[in-house]
């Protein structure tokens, strides 16, 4: 899951001029008009439901998002798909940036349908997890087991304490899931932002449900068996290193393989305690700062240079 501010939609408000000097034309009372219409289908989480997970947090600076909220009502859509690359569940970010009610809201209502076991991928998924444990929903998630993950693209740029707790790679169970599936939807989605900067709230919701409607039936479908084909041939590529595996683990006296997730089990408990630089390791890096300086002085002594 992971949000995108491209299909912004314009606020229709009263023209009020300028205030104090500054541009305020869009800054008036709301002239929308009421359409008590609905859409058809379920991708689209209601309001109310986004707004019963409401917590103060975010990870888009304030003080960006907030010039956008005088000119747009919608400033985007969080979405949620499933492993292949299906459309779960779609919430609009209104006059705001990437709150965390946005994720909660759509983990709220995938507990509830899906139930135990649910992995999730976000480009914040570490942080995700804190505020999870954090919110109302923190008791439900950890009686169903939710895993908040973080995807192989975005996982490599975390620190390496947050990559042996979240990064799919080490996630027992999630085989070849890469969880990046979003940033590909939204390549294509983004095709729809000019069109949705004047639509009305219905006509905007409907196009958006009509996108995905197509992705899935027509995109996303269509390619479900290449997709299940290529993990084949990739997992058979993965088990012909068997034997190459089984060699190097003999010539290094490894046993079994148990001992790689003893190892990450023991890098994770190292970096977890590791709350300054080892000591050991501090004299080590002074001494051999002085052994630099001592022989940069001894080279100047022995040609006979000025010492500055």
């Amino acid at each position: 899951m992971d949000g995108n501010n491209s299909l912004k939609r314009l606020a229709r408000k009263e023209r009020i001029g300028e205030v104090d000097g500054a541009d305020q034309s869009m800054g008036g009372a709301s002239k929308e008009h009421l359409d008590t219409r609905v859409v058809e289908g379920n991708y689209h989480l209601s309001r109310e439901e986004t707004r019963k997970t409401h917590v103060l947090w975010k990870n888009l600076n304030e003080a960006v998002t907030s010039k956008m909220w005088g000119i747009y009502d919608k400033t985007g859509m969080f979405l949620a798909l499933c492993r292949h690359s299906f459309v779960l569940l779609i919430t609009n970010m209104v006059q705001s940036g990437e709150l965390a009610k946005y994720p909660l809201a759509i983990l709220n209502k995938l507990l509830d349908v899906i139930g135990e076991g649910i992995g999730m991928g976000y480009d914040i998924g570490c942080s995700f997890g804190t505020t999870i444990n954090k919110s109302p929903l923190g008791s439900k998630a950890r009686s169903l087991r939710f895993a908040s993950l973080v995807g192989a693209f975005h996982g490599h740029a975390h620190s390496r304490l947050c990559q042996t707790s979240h990064l799919a790679t080490y996630t027992k169970g999630l085989g070849l899931e890469h969880l990046e599936q979003c940033e590909s939807f939204f390549s294509e989605s983004n095709e729809l932002a000019s069109s949705m900067r004047y639509m009305s709230v219905f006509h905007r919701r409907q196009a958006i449900s009509r996108y995905c409607y197509h992705h899935d039936n027509f995109e996303a479908y269509s390619q479900l068996s290449k997709f299940l084909v290529d993990n084949y041939k990739q997992a058979l590529e993965i088990r012909a290193t068997n034997h190459a595996l089984a060699k190097t683990m003999n010539d290094l006296g490894i046993a079994s393989t148990d001992v790689f997730h003893n190892w990450l089990k023991e890098e994770r408990e190292y970096l977890s305690g590791l709350k300054k630089e080892p000591k050991f390791e501090t004299l080590q890096m002074d001494y051999y700062r002085k052994l630099v300086k001592l022989d940069e002085s001894e080279f100047v002594l022995n040609h006979s240079l000025p010492i500055h």
